[in-house]
């Protein structure tokens, strides 16, 4: 049973969070900022209802809705790293880490997006594309139009997407590449896999390739994380545990570091 240690831990990673960033004036960056609001208000809430689980509410729901909240501000958090480009903060070596939460079980209204990538729209079938999610992302779906299904809560600003790229079962993982050796290094983590976040082929060995040159070159000990810049076409970053990301571009199939922000590159 999840316990407020581990909720207080997720929150405490979240407002660690908010550190220098590039990207920080992307619009994907000032919404991916919000839903993080709003996943720790919700992560609140959760709290204060487990608190009164034995005045009436029920124990095992609340357990529930607690579990359900830090998944959504881990959630929360990616994105936000991955929108606002976000290095790791300053953080002392005894910080408390969030705990492992299992899968929450699906509500009724709970869908995957089935389809590689799918643009969400501030209005059914219209208004501007406000954001962008892929393949496997779990949503909540709070209203329909037509063909169109809403997925932020009601006191949000609105974000439609096609209900045909929503299903209720989560896609199965897409086939993976045959990596050399070198680039399976276990030292190399968070790198995503083909299909995630909308990750290619291309952007995988892209990814990996830098990290094994990072590691072997000694200017790295390991590999925390890694991603395509969510602002800046061709450009990735990898982060080796530091303050920054270090930022890069491939060129014959070899990747030429640029610097610590992707405007340098």
């Amino acid at each position: 049973m999840l316990k407020f240690a581990a909720a207080s831990a997720a929150l405490l990673l979240f407002l660690s969070a908010c550190g220098p960033a590039t990207g920080i004036n992307s619009s994907a960056c000032r919404q991916a900022r919000a839903e993080s609001d709003e996943a720790t208000v919700r992560l609140q809430e959760a709290m204060a209802t487990q608190g009164r689980a034995s005045g009436g509410v029920s124990g095992e729901a609340a357990d529930m809705l607690l579990q359900v909240s830090v998944e959504r501000i881990e959630r929360a958090n990616v994105e936000m790293n991955r929108a606002c480009e976000l290095g790791l903060p300053d953080t002392p070596a005894d910080a408390p880490t969030p705990a492992t939460v299992a899968d929450a079980p699906l509500g009724p209204n709970t869908y995957f997006v089935n389809v590689e990538m799918t643009e969400e729209r501030t209005e059914p079938g219209g208004g501007v594309v406000d954001n962008r999610i892929y393949r496997g992302q779990r949503l909540e779906v709070t209203d329909r139009s037509g063909a169109w299904v809403r997925v932020t809560g009601l006191e949000y600003e609105p974000r439609w997407v096609r209900a045909s790229h929503l299903s209720r079962e989560q896609p199965a993982p897409l086939p993976q590449p045959d990596l050399a050796p070198g680039l399976m290094d276990a030292r190399i983590q968070g790198i995503p896999a083909v299909g995630e976040d909308g990750n290619d082929e291309a952007d995988v060995r892209a990814l990996r390739t830098a990290a094994a040159q990072l590691l072997a070159s000694g200017q790295c000990r390991r590999i925390e994380y890694g991603d395509r810049s969510a602002n800046h076409r061709g450009v990735y970053f990898i982060n080796c545990g530091e303050n920054s990301n270090r930022f890069f571009t491939m060129r014959d199939d070899e990747p030429r570091f640029c610097g610590r922000s992707a405007s340098s590159c």
